[in-house]
């Protein structure tokens, strides 16, 4: 199975002929990622990386437990940086996995 060239150009991957496993397995190699701690009482964790620019797309869950900080809302990145947000204040040190895709 290919993707349509269409749907190359709008995750911008190249138009030339790779199947789907070969496309994400290319993403997959060049990718970022690790796991950060957004500490008891707070609702954030600041994550530095190099890799990441402002235009960066990061993907972020709970790799952790906590009794009100129930999953992550959003991820904003910057130049050199990329802010994890989750629901609400975290009662005890919440573990969050994270991803640079693009």
């Amino acid at each position: 199975m290919s993707l349509s060239t269409d749907a190359r150009t709008r995750l911008g991957i190249a138009t030339t002929d790779f199947n789907v496993g070969n496309e994400i397995a290319d993403a997959i190699n060049h990718s970022v990622g690790g796991r950060a701690t957004v500490l008891a009482g707070q609702s954030s964790i600041v994550v530095t990386n190099a890799a990441i620019v402002a235009t960066s797309a990061v993907v972020a869950t709970l790799a952790g437990t906590d009794g009100t900080a129930l999953y992550v809302t959003k991820a904003v990145c910057a130049a050199g940086t990329v802010t994890i947000s989750v629901n609400a204040a975290a009662t005890a040190d919440v573990a969050v996995a994270w991803l640079k895709v693009s």
